[in-house]
């Protein structure tokens, strides 16, 4: 499979080199290594080009500063590769990183959405391994619809999409209210459109942690929280009128779960209050939610 790396770039020149070299140093090689620089500081940009210049597979795309998301949107239209590995410019790769994912999606031609665990990096020199099993995570189009739904998915620097599902969520209106964050449109929109998602348990991306991050470890107040939750009803509702989508789908809640093969007591007890939650007859409320205690303790279908 054709696979590309697409690093999203801003003011991070003190990290870019790091999370280039780990990208050229991979045991699988990429066929493509786009930077999309998003309006960087003079100094930042100049030195991002001086260590793509080190590199003759790698390629910069400089444009106005837009966001994360645009950068996204700008990786897709200059590549063209099947497979998408997603890299925040302050993050890096362990070295067996993509042939690790390569050949579980070889392995797993269904699965369209890898989601790989991180090793969080502080600036104090402190590790923090967060890996886990590695687990098929089955379809989430039922729970994305309800406002979204619960975050299945990682970090963007953890994230390996196929191109048909990417080119189905991207691109979006109002690219400008995802200037951060924006791997929240990707595991969204992923599990809207219809992905298959796969959790690789092993910690084989490094996600740094310092005073710069956009995200982790910054207190967002409640006014930060309701935008953020309205950018994901809009999200929803773009996605849902994209693609004809019903308001609901609590009546196949049953066959969606068993397309998780071990599914976790968080995930049993989304669906179930999914379908409490819905507008169904009493009676086939209760029927559903037989079946969905039936695959959860026996794996048996009803």
């Amino acid at each position: 499979m054709k696979a590309a790396c697409l690093i999203n770039h801003y003011n991070y020149g003190a990290f870019v080199s790091e999370a280039i070299e780990s990208v050229v140093a991979q045991s699988h090689p990429l066929d493509e290594i786009l930077v999309v620089d998003d309006g960087s500081r003079p100094e930042d940009l100049d030195l991002l080009k001086k260590v793509a210049r080190a590199h003759s597979s790698v390629r910069v795309h400089a444009k106005e500063n837009g966001g994360q998301l645009s950068c996204f949107e700008a990786g897709l239209e200059h590549s063209s590769a099947e497979v998408l590995f997603f890299l925040d410019a302050d993050d890096s790769w362990t070295t067996g990183y993509v042939e690790r994912v390569l050949a579980l999606l070889e392995e797993r031609p269904d699965v369209d959405f890898v989601a790989t665990a991180e090793r969080r990096i502080f600036e104090d020199g402190r590790i923090e391994e967060r890996g886990g099993a590695s687990r098929d995570l089955g379809y989430s189009v039922a729970r994305g619809l309800n406002h979204g739904g619960p975050w299945v998915g990682q970090p963007t620097s953890c994230l390996a999409i196929r191109r048909s599902i990417v080119e189905r969520i991207l691109p979006l209106p109002l690219a400008e209210h995802w200037r951060t964050s924006a791997d929240e449109a990707l595991v969204y929109g992923s599990s809207l459109v219809g992905a298959r998602k796969y959790f690789l348990g092993e910690p084989l991306v490094n996600y740094r942690i310092h005073g710069q991050n956009a995200w982790f470890g910054r207190g967002y107040d409640p006014k930060d929280r309701l935008f953020r939750g309205l950018e994901v009803l809009r999200l929803v509702e773009t996605l849902r009128n994209r693609f004809d989508l019903p308001k609901s789908l609590a009546h196949l809640a049953h066959h969606e779960f068993r397309t998780i093969p071990e599914p976790s007591p968080h995930e049993y007890k989304d669906y179930v209050r999914l379908v409490k939650a819905s507008d169904l007859p009493a009676h086939r409320r209760r029927r559903i939610r037989w079946a969905l205690w039936a695959w959860y303790r026996f794996r048996r279908r009803l």
